[in-house]
């Protein structure tokens, strides 16, 4: 039978690696919902100065108008080329999904660490089962994280900073 400690440490790895995975889904969102502002405002903002151009009696209002149509454009083939605002929502969904197995995994460590025994019961043995595969799927199942937001936070849990 394998000792109490080699199930706490390899719970620990788990609970690590979906901690690590939880926050750079975070931080993906974060970033995503930010492009999606910062091109959806300035679209609709030129997008409506084009318009009141196209309508104005000013000299030049035509090449004005002109130009911030094709603006406006670009901006638009942007936000519906890059889906910005989808992928911030799938990767909220991802923290969130993350987070919960995070949960659930301290949960289990918890009732590994109050076994009476040196080792664990077959039915915590199963639930760790369970788990593991959970975070297989869910990371299959789950849209990439950037290579830069995975860095940022295997360094945060590394140095133990909370959500």
């Amino acid at each position: 039978m394998d000792s109490k400690a080699a199930y706490l440490k390899e719970i620990e790895d788990a609970e690590s690696y979906a901690r690590i995975l939880a926050k750079g889904y975070s931080h993906t969102a974060i970033t995503w919902g930010k492009v999606n502002l910062s091109i959806g405002i300035p679209n609709t903002i030129i997008a409506a100065i084009a318009g009141a151009s196209a309508l104005s009696n000013f000299s030049y209002s035509n090449i004005i108008a002109g130009s911030l149509s094709i603006i406006a454009s670009v901006l638009s083939g942007l936000l519906t080329f890059l889906n910005p605002s989808d992928r911030a929502k799938s990767h909220m969904q991802a923290f969130t999904e993350f987070q919960r197995l995070c949960q659930q995994i301290n949960l289990l460590k918890m009732d590994i660490s109050n076994e009476p025994s040196e080792g664990i019961s077959k039915e915590l043995r199963q639930k760790m089962e369970d788990l593991f595969e959970k975070l297989h799927n869910l990371r299959s199942a789950s849209p990439m994280i950037p290579g830069w937001a995975y860095k940022i936070a295997k360094s945060e849990v590394e140095q133990n900073i909370k959500y």
